[in-house]
């Protein structure tokens, strides 16, 4: 991966900003009055608040397998060529589970309880995976927790949407983006030191922490069911 980004960033280096286009007074807001900006709107939106900390909480603890499953598969005695197998498995899945998810919201009974299962399913595979070193188990409850917890962002997105006016909407998904952010950067060095304690362990407490999230911060279902108009987004988390 380090090579693509490299590249990437090298390309980055030769764009040059379209001119002449923005008004005569225009200035670009700076990064803390974008944050600012949308963190007041979600102290004045209720159920916007709710809906980003379902999203985000939640979201912490299901990309915390991209960081479990490679120990888990070492632990479990997998081949290491077959880690790379796993990993696009893992998006394929939720390829797999996005570009079918009206069958799969009609099947559960609507889209909030396809949410609440997305916030349940990565913990209780943490605590599943505690206690096994089996690799097909391993494998299968890896790819599980991938498919149902990754998959969950473009559920929220038109909930979100619906929250906030055109106007501002750039700003207030900024401002979620910061949180989610921040919430990383303090959550995941305390699961790492877990790691280096006992990987068991590690699953066992994100695993209790995890399910304890999905209550606590759990948005009203009313607010996560789609718009009559609104066409499902299907893009994998990676």
């Amino acid at each position: 991966q380090a090579v693509p980004a490299a590249l990437a960033g090298l390309a980055a280096l030769g764009l040059i900003e379209p001119t002449g286009n923005a008004p005569a007074d225009f200035k670009r807001a700076g990064y803390f009055r974008v944050l600012t900006s949308g963190l007041r709107f979600f102290r004045a939106s209720r159920q916007l608040r709710r809906l980003a900390l379902d999203m985000v909480a939640n979201g912490a603890f299901a990309w915390m397998v991209l960081w479990l499953y490679q120990p888990q598969l070492q632990r479990a005695a997998v081949p290491l060529t077959l880690f790379g197998v796993v990993h696009a498995g893992m998006s394929l899945c939720q390829m797999a589970l996005l570009a079918r998810i009206e069958k799969a919201e009609r099947l559960l009974g609507g889209r909030r309880r396809l949410v609440r299962l997305g916030a349940l399913a990565p913990p209780l595979c943490f605590l599943a995976l505690s206690l096994t070193a089996n690799p097909a188990a391993s494998i299968a409850l890896v790819l599980l927790a991938a498919t149902l917890g990754l998959s969950r962002p473009p559920l929220f997105s038109g909930a979100l949407n619906q929250q906030i006016p055109s106007s501002e909407r750039a700003t207030v998904l900024s401002a979620v983006s910061a949180v989610r952010t921040l919430g990383i950067a303090v959550f995941y060095p305390m699961a790492g030191a877990l790691m280096d304690r006992s990987l068991p362990l590690a699953f066992t407490v994100l695993g209790a922490l995890g399910l304890a999230t999905a209550v606590l911060a759990a948005a009203p279902g009313a607010h996560l069911e789609p718009a009559p108009a609104e066409t499902p987004a299907s893009e994998p988390q990676r």
